[in-house]
């Protein structure tokens, strides 16, 4: 007998050879064949750890099988689970969390608190800079750009960015707040006044020579 290996079951299929209790984390057949019997617990540990319940000659995970029962639909993504005290086998939906990738885990924290994250990484990564600070010179700049006197327009999954800190590299700092494109265009300038006026120079020159001929 082959074992193929785990795709997405149908939670109509699931539901039709098992019953789930979402209180105590149990699975119990509702018939018998293919060495299950009528009422006997489903599953066993396998050498991961996890508790694994053959289905149509398929193993699958049972805290996916859980989530899959209760929910109607695979955890999102391809989301693997999270067991909240660190028992594999406890099976208690209460005890099934989506596990998040860093990325995922960074981005909800964003979502869920954008002012706590934002003036954290002020303080942490502008020399101890705070909300007030940060406020203080968005208020004097009226909300925009020092360099190009426009306000930001450069978005973030889906809203509009901050302002950037700009800060000397050397002295560390704070100049005062730019949009990401002058922010961006010092920076690749490694914020030579020099290279800027000769960028200047150049387009000022092209320019010309575009109006003469």
């Amino acid at each position: 007998m082959t074992v193929r290996r785990e795709t997405e079951l149908s939670v109509e299929r699931l539901r039709e050879v098992l019953d789930y209790n979402p209180e105590t984390g149990d699975f119990i057949w509702r018939s018998s064949g293919s060495g299950r019997k009528l009422g006997q617990p489903a599953g066993s540990p396998w050498s991961n750890g996890h508790r694994t319940i053959m289905i149509d000659n398929i193993p699958y995970q049972a805290a996916r099988l859980a989530w899959l029962y209760v929910n109607g639909e695979y955890p999102p993504n391809g989301g693997k689970i999270k067991f909240v005290d660190g028992d594999q086998l406890n099976l208690r939906f209460d005890n099934l969390r989506l596990a998040f990738t860093r990325k995922e885990h960074n981005s909800l924290f964003r979502e869920r608190h954008p002012k706590a994250t934002r003036f954290f990484n002020l303080k942490k990564n502008y020399n101890g800079m705070t909300e007030a600070d940060y406020m203080a010179l968005y208020v004097a700049q009226d909300g925009k750009c020092a360099i190009c006197d426009q306000p930001e327009s450069a978005t973030r999954e889906g809203k509009v960015r901050w302002l950037c800190v700009d800060h000397c590299h050397k002295t560390h700092d704070i100049r005062g707040l730019l949009c990401s494109a002058c922010n961006t265009a010092i920076g690749y300038a490694n914020d030579e006044p020099e290279r800027l006026d000769r960028c200047a120079a150049y387009l000022r020159a092209h320019l010309a020579n575009k109006a003469v001929n």
